[in-house]
């Protein structure tokens, strides 16, 4: 385990990732948590190992929490992207307003763990966030005035 941990660290590192490496011992997993600046908003991804399943999960969470009165149109959308992205989905959190991208893979731990597949992977969240961030702000503020919209976060504008 410690090799895998220390390869991502590794990337991260080199790649320039402002990220915080920490261990949730209630869940026994350890977490990588990276501040993304894309080029349509900000948002966090957590990178959770889970050693007992081989398993890895990157959640990315949407900088802006979706408000109660579209959470009908925005669930909607996040189904139709979801049909067109081939790894990964979206969810809504209806009692927190939460959306969050949600991308597990699996791996064997007796394998190199290589700067490609922590890339190709983080690639795979962090793009896919990045590039919907306009289409759910859309249908987010859908019906609301441009005086509004002016006055949401800089990541938004």
């Amino acid at each position: 385990m410690c090799h895998i941990l220390n390869s991502i660290e590794e990337v991260l590192v080199a790649k320039g990732f402002d990220f915080d490496m920490r261990f949730d011992a209630e869940q026994n997993q350890h977490l990588f948590i990276l501040n993304f600046p894309g080029e349509n908003g900000r948002f966090a991804l957590v990178w959770t190992i889970i050693q007992e399943h081989s398993q890895m999960m990157l959640v990315s969470t949407f900088p802006i929490y979706a408000p109660k009165a579209a959470h009908s149109l925005i669930i909607t959308m996040l189904n139709r992207i979801n049909i067109t992205i081939r790894l990964g989905s979206f969810e809504l959190d209806e009692k927190s307003g939460h959306i969050r991208l949600r991308h597990t893979f699996y791996f064997n731990a007796d394998l190199p763990f290589s700067e490609k597949l922590v890339m190709d992977n983080l690639a795979i969240s962090l793009v896919t966030m990045d590039q919907r961030i306009p289409e759910i702000m859309s249908v987010m503020h859908a019906g609301q005035s441009n005086k509004s919209q002016s006055a949401l976060p800089f990541w938004c504008n």
